[in-house]
């Protein structure tokens, strides 16, 4: 609970790529309704930027890279 306390009152901000992943994962445990009724609550405690094709590139190559890191450690 630590965790939460300290982050409470920051500014939440994602991206429309992250909003899809949570409406994906609420109509398919909630239903179509129940998932847009959540995803516009959340929108209204969020800030949503606008990422640039340089984001998205460089967020692929740091995934690349980490899981060539997981892959490649022993075991």
């Amino acid at each position: 609970m630590a965790i939460c306390r300290r982050y409470a009152g920051e500014e939440l901000i994602t991206s429309e790529f992250n909003m899809l992943e949570l409406a994906y994962a609420l109509t398919r445990d909630y239903g179509e309704e129940k998932a847009v009724e959540i995803l516009r609550i959340v929108r209204a405690f969020i800030a949503i930027v606008q990422l640039r094709d340089e984001d998205y590139a460089r967020a692929s190559t740091l995934r690349f890279e980490l899981r060539s890191r997981v892959e490649t450690s022993p075991s």
